[in-house]
């Protein structure tokens, strides 16, 4: 109860006598009330403003009651600063709206349009059961069923069965894509479309490939029943969706794919059906100024049909059977294929099968369908062997045409991880075995030519060649360290012409073919590879014809150069650097910063490829640039230099192609001793023997030994050769 004390006061001044005399009884308690009632309004004021204190500010035993409002609020004071707030947007607007949703009832829940949108999202992703699981057991936190019904017949993402969406190309900014189609496999059901006034889940008719859309409409139970009775339900889905693609402008933004139609179907169309359909679909798009580039689908023979194709496994066979049928021919063009060259490689004892893998059945037109057989024909080492017949020639690829071009991706400090003395085994057994098939020793023995001298004789009668420039009885010195593999070649002091030292300029009196047949056949005499016979053109060229050959064959001379610069292991990164830049300046001065850091990558030893490959990933384009992989280069060699421990002391190493070698000129007679040298491989000092004839040939001592016998032998008769 609430008393006015002013009001109480004036009831002692009513409650009186008539004689104007009050009791002292009543006044007495009538005090007594008055300060009770005072008393209690003070308590229950000071009980309300407690309340509203309590109501402003949560206490620390109500927090510790609930432990995870300290998680929350840390999570809140977190997500303040703007990287947090933007990456938890949407999880922010979840946890508020389900916090504002839990005080109020059930009928005054409220949704912001973030999660209505998230509703749907969950409602077509996850089905009606998933939906009604999560709104359950998180009350407040998405809307119910029915709400999200509407909010989807309201959007324009409703789609109609067999409603093919043309309109909605119109949001994409580019004017081309591609169409795809593809068949699921659903549970056959039949519903009912209210927005159609329709049914949907029988099988969609069409005409001419076109699916017609609100086809099942009943306005009756019996038409219903009609239909149901006369109509498969479709046990396949067909849809149709479209994806455009990135434009020059933005090519890193990837459009989303967008479904354009789908429908029940039972599988039951033809291939014309289908390339109505594409061409339906070619000109609807074209009205909306989108032009379609290509169709996607799957597998089935249909669709193959329809593009007039046949998959690869049936061309091939087909091809097969056409090439060795006894009564049909295959052309490519106006040239007839045959297969008299797969028989005679067959049947010729020179081959095995291990060089082509053909056998007999292979081309057994009776087994038609074996497709291994297929692939062993058009096989690379039958391929290999046929290409070694001059009489037959092969279409090569495009892209295969310049693969013997493009540079080598084997660096030089890879022999060092080879067997070198396996390989040097091999290379010494393919010289005995080709030594005693040739019977070369046996040739010259019966000329009696088997030293060096006859044979020279022999052969300058032979070709008609003049001695008078011989100086073969003169020795020249070399440089000690110069293998006899360098000397160069001088086509002057050897008189390789035969013209008296005339030069060729290109004038009117010379003919290019004399002057080409005479150097071929002095490279022919000697046995000479194709740098000796570069060298013997390049030193009898003069003039005018000097200069153009000069000028055409600088620039691929440096791609060569460019080719074959790798990084040497006792080579500075500056010195590397400096070279692979000047190259590339004197073969094409516009070469972009990109090629060139791929060049100086796959040169530059393997020590540090890796570590400077991963740096040079981790940047952003733009900053890839020469000048960053050289700054790179040297800090990582620098590392690598301060890390190296103290090397012992072992003896240096030299690379098996540098020892020194003394080129003095040996005399012709015959040289029984062997020379030995040492030899470095693998980190291992070899003991090998060196052959003075015309090359270098390193031998391990050890593996000559195996057969001591016949290789002094076989050493012996050499040796009176050279």
């Amino acid at each position: 109860m609430n008393f006015d004390l002013d009001k109480d006061n004036s009831l002692i001044d009513i409650s009186v006598l008539p004689n104007d005399i009050f009791t002292p009884r009543y006044s007495n308690g009538l005090s007594y009330l008055i300060k009770l009632l005072q008393q209690k309004l003070k308590e229950e004021l000071a009980l309300k403003e407690n309340n509203e204190i309590q109501h402003k500010y949560i206490s620390n035993e109500f927090i510790d009651k609930h432990p995870s409002f300290k998680s929350l609020i840390k999570w809140y004071q977190q997500n303040d600063s703007d990287d947090n707030n933007k990456s938890n947007r949407f999880l922010t607007m979840f946890i508020d709206n389900l916090v504002f949703n839990l005080a109020p009832s059930s009928n005054h829940y409220r949704y912001s349009e973030s999660i209505k949108k998230f509703a749907i999202c969950v409602y077509v992703l996850g089905g009606k059961q998933r939906y009604e699981f999560v709104r359950l057991n998180m009350s407040g936190s998405i809307p119910v069923l029915p709400t999200v019904l509407d909010l989807i017949n309201k959007s324009d993402m409703t789609l109609t069965e067999a409603e093919f969406r043309f309109n909605s190309l119109q949001q994409f900014q580019s004017g081309f894509g591609f169409c795809s189609e593809g068949t699921t496999g659903v549970i056959p059901k039949v519903e009912y479309d209210s927005s159609t006034n329709s049914f949907i889940g029988f099988t969609t008719p069409t005409i001419d490939g076109i699916s017609l859309m609100k086809h099942y409409d009943a306005d009756t139970f019996d038409d219903f029943k009609t239909i149901y009775n006369t109509n498969e339900t479709a046990p396949l889905l067909n849809i149709h969706m479209f994806q455009s693609i990135s434009t020059e402008d933005d090519p890193t933004n990837f459009p989303k794919p967008i479904l354009l139609s789908a429908y029940g179907v039972d599988n039951k169309f033809t291939a014309l059906d289908i390339l109505r359909l594409w061409i339906y679909f070619f000109e609807r798009c074209l009205d909306k100024d989108v032009r379609i580039i290509g169709f996607s689908t799957g597998a089935d023979n249909k669709y193959v049909s329809a593009m007039h194709l046949a998959n690869p496994v049936h061309i091939v066979t087909k091809w097969r059977n056409r090439l060795l049928s006894p009564t049909t021919d295959l052309y490519i063009g106006n040239v007839k294929i045959s297969m008299p060259h797969i028989e005679q490689l067959i049947n010729n004892n020179s081959y095995t099968k291990l060089d082509h893998g053909l056998k007999k059945s292979d081309i057994n037109p009776k087994d038609r369908q074996n497709y291994n057989s297929c692939i062993k024909l058009i096989s690379d080492g039958v391929i290999n062997l046929l290409n070694d017949k001059n009489d037959l020639s092969f279409p090569i690829h495009h892209k295969r045409k310049h693969e013997s071009s493009l540079p080598s991706s084997h660096q030089l400090d890879d022999i060092d991880t080879l067997d070198i003395q396996k390989l040097i085994s091999n290379a010494y057994d393919q010289a005995l075995r080709l030594v005693k098939h040739s019977k070369i020793l046996d040739k010259l023995n019966e000329h009696k030519i088997n030293c060096l001298n006859d044979l020279k004789n022999n052969t300058s009668e032979e070709f008609g060649l003049d001695e008078e420039n011989d100086d073969n009885d003169v020795a020249v010195n070399y440089a000690p360290n110069q293998l006899i593999d360098e000397i160069p070649f001088d086509p002057q002091n050897d008189d390789v012409s035969g013209d008296d030292g005339k030069k060729f300029n290109g004038g009117e009196e010379y003919r290019i073919l004399p002057f080409i047949n005479k150097i071929d056949r002095i490279g022919k005499m000697i046995d000479a590879n194709d740098n000796i016979l570069y060298c013997m053109c390049m030193e009898k060229l003069d003039g005018e014809a000097k200069q153009r050959f000069t000028t055409s064959d600088s620039s691929s001379k440096t791609f060569e150069r460019l080719k074959e610069r790798k990084q040497k292991p006792d080579e500075t990164v500056t010195s590397y650097y400096d070279a692979i830049i000047k190259l590339f300046y004197k073969y094409d001065a516009s070469m972009s910063q990109r090629m060139i850091i791929s060049w100086l990558e796959n040169g530059i030893k393997n020590s540090l490829k890796i570590q400077i490959k991963r740096q040079m990933k981790s940047l952003s384009e733009s900053a890839r640039t020469t000048q960053t992989f050289f700054k790179i280069a040297k800090d990582e060699q620098k590392l690598q230099d301060e890390n190296v421990p103290e090397p012992q002391a072992t003896a240096p190493y030299v690379p098996y192609f540098a020892n020194s070698i003394s080129t003095t000129t040996y005399a012709s007679s015959t040289l029984r001793t062997p020379i030995y040298i040492n030899v470095q491989v693998n980190n291992k000092q070899h003991q090998a023997i060196v052959d003075t004839g015309s090359a270098v040939t390193i031998i391990n001592q050890q593996f000559s030994k195996k057969d001591l016998s016949h290789g002094l032998r076989l050493q012996e008769e050499i040796t009176q050769i050279s």
